[in-house]
Formats: structure tokens, C-alpha cells, sequence
């Protein structure tokens, strides 16, 4: 099966501020989150930074002050939500983690990848990093929290992907324990499903995987492999679009699913 993903290629110019927090900024505090002294070090710079390149960086300093207390200190985990709520349009709740540190299947995508919005914006920014640093050093509290959901609907990950087999093997034995949950998400980490399914380990009736495309398996037969797994839905293929106004959307839109 093939499906059809969209990535923006052209937008809209938008005037905007000059950015309070730099995207090297961002990916230095990513980089750091394997150690927790690395990791606070690079948020005092990034908060000090945000200090000095806007005259209103209150959001992002108070960000990285809540992030430096949450390494400092158990007792304030969690600082956001583990898993996100839905909405009226996605009325399903979701997890992520940070993009490309997390996502040894990356390839093309790393050019266009939609997760970098959420640098802009603080708070979502920070969801990021403390779920990283919890599936890093405290799976535990992201274990409460996953017993806690309300049976329904979970995206595995929005933001993030499967980082190493190991993040496979203990997302799909949570949700063997709870099937009442019913899971999906796109993944590029395909080498790690068919190691796992090498190993002989049995997958659960309650998820499902779109593979996704932009991975480096592109082209590949890892492609072909994975597509026989059980839990495979089949292909879902990004395909660039235009988001600037267009007089002939209806027809552009028939265009872009035939892609």
C-alpha cells in the first residue's frame, strides 16, 4: 500500500520577530540530553542567549528556567504533560520525543522535517526535551503516566521516533498491556521492527505502523521487508505541495493525492 503524506515546500513570507532562541541553540540542548550535567549546561547558555536577542524573552527564559529545575530536581517532574491531549480535529492523545537525535532512520526527511516548527515555540519545545530526558533516565514516570491514559486512541510519536530497539521493545510490551489502547505512528526506524522481528519477539494486536518515507531505507528492500510485518500499514509517501494561495486548490489537492 501506498499513501499520500504532504511537506510544505513553498509558504507564505510572514513578517516575523528575529527568533529569541536560535535553531543551533535548540540542537545543542538535544545533542546534550544523554547527560544531565552536559544538558543543564547548554540550557543556562541557551536561556542567557535568550536574554540578550529579544527585548521580550520572557516565555523562553521562564521555559528554561522550568527545565533547569526539572534536572535539578525529581520532585518537579513532570513540567508538561507526558502525553498530549487531543483536540477536535485529533481527538486522540499523543507522545513525542526530539526530532533527529532520536531518529536513526532519518534521511531525506531531515530537510524538510515538520518538527522543527516547534522550536518556535516554547513550551512545546520543552515538552520535547523533558520527554526525551524521561525515556533517557526516568522510563518510570513515563510508565505511570502511560497507565493513566483513558482507553482510546495513541499516536507513537508525533514528534521523535523509536530511538534504538530497546524504546521499541518497551513500547510494544506496554502496549500488550493495555489493549484497550489501540496505537499507530510513522516510523523511519525500520531496521529496528525487522530486528525485532528477527528476534523472534511477537507483536501486539494493538498497533499499527505507517511507514514512512524521506527514511534512508528509501529504495531500498528493508522497504519491501517491513511492508510483510504484521503491523504494517503499508507506505505513506511525502510529496511536496504549495501552501501559497492558489486559485485552482480542488484541482491542485486531485494532483497532490495522485503524486
Amino acid at each position: 500500500k501506498k499513501h499520500c503524506e504532504r511537506h510544505s515546500l513553498y509558504s507564505r513570507k510572514k513578517k516575523s520577530k528575529s527568533p529569541q532562541v536560535s535553531r543551533q541553540d535548540c540542537f545543542n540542548i538535544l545533542k546534550s540530553i544523554d547527560s544531565k550535567a552536559s544538558l543543564r549546561a547548554e540550557l543556562v547558555k541557551a536561556r542567557e542567549a535568550a536574554r540578550k536577542r529579544s527585548t521580550d524573552p520572557s516565555a523562553w527564559v521562564d521555559e528554561f528556567d522550568k527545565l533547569i529545575l526539572f534536572i535539578d530536581d525529581p520532585a518537579h517532574w513532570p513540567i508538561h504533560p507526558i502525553f498530549t491531549p487531543g483536540n477536535s480535529k485529533l481527538p486522540f492523545h499523543s507522545f513525542s520525543v526530539a526530532p533527529v537525535v532520536t531518529c536513526p532512520g532519518a534521511g531525506e526527511c531531515l530537510s524538510f522535517c515538520y518538527s522543527y516548527k516547534a522550536f518556535r515555540y516554547p513550551a512545546a519545545f520543552g515538552r520535547m526535551v523533558q520527554n526525551t530526558f524521561l525515556m533517557e533516565h526516568s522510563r518510570l514516570m513515563v510508565s505511570h503516566a502511560f497507565r493513566s491514559l483513558p482507553a482510546g486512541t495513541l499516536r507513537l510519536y508525533v514528534d521523535g521516533d523509536f530511538k534504538d530497539l530497546n524504546t521499541l521493545k518497551y513500547w510494544l510490551r506496554k502496549l500488550r498491556r493495555r489493549p484497550d489502547i489501540q496505537a499507530y505512528g510513522y516510523s523511519k526506524s525500520l531496521d529496528l521492527f525487522l530486528e525485532y522481528d528477527a528476534a523472534g519477539y511477537t507483536w501486539p494486536d494493538n498497533y499499527k505502523l505507517n511507514i514512512s518515507s524521506g527514511s534512508r531505507f528509501d529504495g531500498t528492500d528493508v522497504i519491501r521487508q517491513v511492508e510483510r510485518l504484521p503491523v504494517s500499514r503499508g507506505r505513506f509517501i511525502a510529496v511536496p505541495v504549495q501552501t501559497a494561495q492558489r486559485t485552482d486548490q480542488k484541482q491542485y489537492a486531485r494532483e497532490v493525492r495522485a503524486a
